[in-house]
């Protein structure tokens, strides 16, 4: 795949959807929504909004964590902890290659942030819908990091700061 070609897939696929119980799906984005809003999901939001405006180029991919030198969302997060940790951003890219899964799911996206990152699983498989769902799916990878910078900072309670 060529970087400068939309991608065309997403980490969510139906059976990301299944629900083992009626309206569980509605009770989790609940829960997720109540969590942004709490202290931890506030302090995730300022630095996932710090870590998308410290990416070198303002464009995010659709799909993987980290590919051809180009990050999601999650991704963007892992680059900027990584390179606050030493590491240089070559380094840290290389990195992501390395380790993140590719082509994988969100459920896969939202264990490696978790594992590697500390990231609670709830937030970052939101940020990874908000990266590849949210906008219009024709985004450009440009179009999608004003989307998903949009979104974090309207997420943001600007009374918290």
């Amino acid at each position: 795949m060529r970087l400068d070609q939309e991608s065309e897939m997403s980490r969510f696929f139906d059976d990301c959807y299944d629900e083992d119980f009626p309206n569980q799906a509605a009770l989790y984005e609940a829960n997720t929504e109540r969590a942004l809003k709490g202290k931890r999901g506030q302090a995730f939001l300022r630095e996932m909004e710090a870590a998308l405006l410290a990416l070198p180029r303002k464009r995010l991919i659709e799909g993987n964590i980290c590919m051809g030198g180009e990050v999601c969302a999650i991704g963007a997060l892992a680059l900027k902890r990584l390179v606050d940790g030493g590491k240089s951003l070559e380094a840290a890219l290389a990195w992501l290659e390395e380790r993140a899964p590719h082509n994988s799911d969100a459920h896969e996206t939202a264990d490696f942030a978790e594992r590697h990152f500390k990231v609670l699983e709830r937030f970052s498989f939101k940020m990874a819908y908000v990266n590849d769902e949210h906008g219009y799916t024709n985004d450009t990878p440009e179009q999608r990091y004003d989307t998903v910078l949009g979104w974090v900072r309207e997420n943001i309670d600007k009374a918290r700061i």
